[in-house]
């Protein structure tokens, strides 16, 4: 009897450490799943509307003076200078919070702008976001 206790606490143990970590990348999978829907949007539809459909209500942007809110994002994209420009990033690092709802991404960044004669500047650099998970399990940017 000692014998079968052992074996059943030993296999509980092991599916429970599984099973967590396994929901761990799952979650991993998903950010990095609506990291690249969302840097695609950017691309295909533009920063305005790519911006605003992956942000979370509170979203503050960094972009050397803080944007907060999905209002204001959405406003500091619709200024015309974003039309000529073409944003591409992909995350090279993704983690995620023991309790599954935070997450933060980060990785390379090629900002494209084409001037009224059709020249191309580029910036690159590095990105990083800060994810929310949402009660329907869907991610949502809190940060970037």
């Amino acid at each position: 009897m000692k014998y079968h206790i052992i074996i059943y606490v030993t296999m509980l143990f092991a599916f429970g450490c599984s099973s967590g970590e396994s929901g761990r990348e799952i979650h991993i999978q998903n950010v990095r799943d609506t990291e690249l829907k969302f840097a695609a949007m950017a691309e295909a539809e533009g920063l305005q509307k790519a911006f605003t459909a992956f942000a979370h209500p509170d979203a503050v942007l960094n972009r050397g003076e803080l944007i907060k809110g999905v209002d204001a994002i959405s406003a500091y994209y619709s200024d015309p200078g974003f039309e000529s420009v073409t944003l591409k990033w992909q995350p090279s690092f993704i983690d995620v919070s023991s309790s599954g709802d935070l997450a933060y991404t980060y990785g390379p960044y090629e900002l494209i702008r084409t001037d009224s004669t059709g020249q191309e500047f580029r910036n690159t650099g590095y990105f990083h976001t800060v994810w929310k998970r949402m009660p329907d399990g869907s991610w949502l940017y809190v940060y970037d």
